[in-house]
């Protein structure tokens, strides 16, 4: 939620004025602001006797960031999703009954292609932009940043659960078998990966 100017602009004055944050928090609240915003509006002032009030750091948006982030993200997804695939066409080719050998080793191909290109880029990428952040940690406040990491968290959740609660079905059916309990663990490892790459991303931030 943005903190509107007009918010921020009164609680520095008042701050500057003297007032303490109780007295302002009371007044906003007379004035008919919510609680979260005005929250917000004292969360942009560090909480120290300094004057005039000195400002938080706040998240920062650029083109750039826009960019490098969204194009890891799909680096991510590109390589989880070839990985994934990749995994089934060897299942299925070792201990599956297909009538089409030639078609699955095709696809073991086009995914291992996909790999060798997605996964060196992904690395390079990360490798770079954490050589960047550990240059100028400030710029681990990108908010652009912390919606990619959420976003891929919440997708390798949902595998995740999806593949977790498809397994239960299907066990509960009498219908589990070896090749699609190796299939589930797949989904399970790679979307577990997944979450714990970023998750660790945002703890990072939320560290900085």
């Amino acid at each position: 939620m943005a903190v509107r100017e007009e918010l921020v602009t009164f609680t520095r004055d008042a701050l500057v004025a003297g007032k303490s944050r109780e007295d302002i928090s009371g007044a906003m609240e007379q004035a008919g602001w919510s609680g979260p915003e005005v929250a917000e509006a004292l969360a942009a002032f560090a909480d120290t006797d300094f004057t005039p009030p000195v400002p938080r750091p706040r998240a920062v948006v650029s083109a750039r960031d826009f960019f490098i982030y969204v194009l890891i993200f799909g680096m991510m997804l590109t390589s989880a999703i070839a990985l994934v695939v990749l995994c089934f066409n060897l299942i299925e080719l070792t201990i599956g009954d297909t009538s089409y050998p030639r078609y699955v080793l095709n696809s073991i191909r086009d995914g291992i292609a996909v790999l060798i290109v997605s996964v060196p880029l992904l690395i390079w990428l990360h490798l770079r932009e954490n050589k960047r952040l550990a240059a100028s940690p400030g710029r681990r406040r990108s908010a652009i940043r912390k919606w990619v990491a959420s976003i891929s968290l919440l997708i390798a959740a949902g595998a995740f659960l999806g593949d977790v609660i498809f397994a239960l079905q299907q066990l509960l059916r009498g219908d589990m078998t070896l090749e699609f309990l190796l299939r589930v663990l797949v989904v399970a490892i790679v979307s577990g990966g997944v979450f714990q790459f970023y998750r660790h991303d945002l703890s990072d931030e939320d560290a900085a």
